[in-house]
């Protein structure tokens, strides 16, 4: 193992000698790149630190230099080493992962239609490849998703865990160029994180000295681990084949490719004035909106006076009515009552006409009777006193009658008063 790393430190100090540093390239052309140019070997140096030996291959998706996808592979391995006595600390790991990368670079926010602009939501933020001012322009950031395969046994302890494991989740990371070589080739600087969900089987084991063997003391089948894990801390560097180094590459479109940039400033200023002319749209029918609400308005006021003159009219002359109505009946009363001592008056006259008509022929009688009783003075006496009787009989009951007379007219009076009153 020591030789191994005297082998990779001879080998990284003789192509230092031919270092030098790397650019960021602003240049407005499109690149057409090569399969050598694509292809990328890369190494996870903190596995290297934990006595992992590892090595992986990267492939850009897309052939232009605007591209930002990457294919990526590695396999690691440190398993069973000869040993003549069982070792009671143990970390054997092998694995193998696949994955792919998204690479972008952060820009800068401008005032003009063709920059990208600032996010404002919080959580798009974090994902956000938009600053107001790019501190690392040759820094090329990446996000991606993995899934991968692992073996494992380890004992740190007086315990041990072993077992397989498949892993899948998101990375994270940011790759830095560090130096070019005179053949082209480049070397870059990567730092990420991976973490996700594994479903895994994990036996436990210990160490038994007497017999130099380690005994399970516990099985557990593959299941799903409740707990997101970490798979992959990376510390590494990345070798790109060919002269086409990372300072070229995942570029914006808009700043390489000019027939792309015309489009999109086309398409900017197209966009633009649509939403001008919607935002005109808008004006013009907020201002016919405020037009119309005014006029509804007046109209509603308009409408609302109306509607209280018509109640004040109405209440009016609902007044009116109802004091003709008291007037009318007050009227009505008062020529009833007229018509009643009319009544009275009437019946008094024809009960005073009766009466002076009896009496008239009482008198007639009377002076009928008077020459007779004169020739028949003498032998009249008798009679004339019996008459006399008579008509001393026949005076308290005339005086009866009398008295009938207007009580029985006085009782009709009172029953056309009471039917009048059932007609009203």
């Amino acid at each position: 193992m020591k030789s191994i790393r005297l082998i990779y430190l001879s080998l990284f100090l003789i192509s230092a000698i031919s270092l030098r540093a790397q650019i960021m390239d602003t240049g407005h052309k499109v690149d057409t790149l090569s399969t050598r140019q694509r292809i990328a070997l890369r190494t996870n140096a903190f596995e290297w630190l934990c006595l992992t030996p590892n090595i992986g291959v990267e492939y850009d998706l897309t052939k232009f230099n605007y591209g930002r996808w990457a294919l990526t592979f590695d396999a690691r391995c440190n398993w069973n080493a000869s040993h003549t006595y069982k070792p009671g600390l143990v970390y054997n790991l092998s694995g193998a992962r696949i994955g792919v990368k998204y690479y972008y670079r952060m820009h800068k926010t401008g005032k003009g239609d063709s920059y990208p602009q600032l996010p404002t939501n919080f959580f798009k933020k974090l994902i956000s490849n938009i600053t107001p001012d790019p501190k690392h322009p040759t820094v090329a950031f990446y996000r991606g998703a993995y899934i991968a395969y692992n073996k494992y046994s380890i004992m740190l302890g007086s315990e041990g865990k072993q077992g397989s494991a498949i892993t899948a989740g998101f990375t994270w990371g940011f790759t830095k160029p560090l130096y070019s070589f005179r053949n082209g080739n480049t070397i870059d600087f990567e730092a990420g994180i991976s973490a996700g969900f594994a479903y895994a089987s994990v036996d436990k084991y210990v160490l038994e000295r007497e017999s130099n063997c380690y005994r399970v003391t516990e099985k557990k089948p593959m299941a799903f681990q409740p707990i997101p894990v970490i798979s992959d801390l990376r510390l590494g560097f990345i070798y790109r084949i060919g002269d086409y180094p990372s300072t070229k590459k995942y570029r914006w479109r808009y700043d390489c490719d000019l027939a792309y940039q015309q489009k999109m400033d086309d398409w900017m200023t197209a966009e633009k004035n649509r939403r001008d002319s919607i935002a005109n749209a808008r004006k013009d029918h907020g201002s016919i909106y405020e037009e119309f609400m005014n006029i509804y308005n007046a109209e509603l006021k308009r409408f609302a006076e109306e509607e209280t003159k018509t109640s004040a009219d109405n209440a009016i002359k609902e007044k009116a009515a109802k004091a003709a109505a008291t007037a009318k009946a007050t009227d009505l009363k008062a020529s009833k009552k007229q018509k009643k001592d009319e009544a009275k008056e009437a019946a008094k006259e024809d009960k005073k006409k009766k009466a002076d008509k009896k009496k008239g022929q009482k008198e007639n009688i009377k002076e009928e009777e008077k020459p007779a009783e004169q020739s028949e003075a003498a032998p009249a006496e008798n009679a004339e006193s019996k008459e006399a009787a008579e008509q001393s009989e026949a005076a308290p009951a005339e005086n009866a009658e009398s008295k009938e007379a207007p009580a029985e007219s006085n009782a009709s009076e009172d029953n056309h008063e009471n039917e009048n009153n059932n007609q009203n």
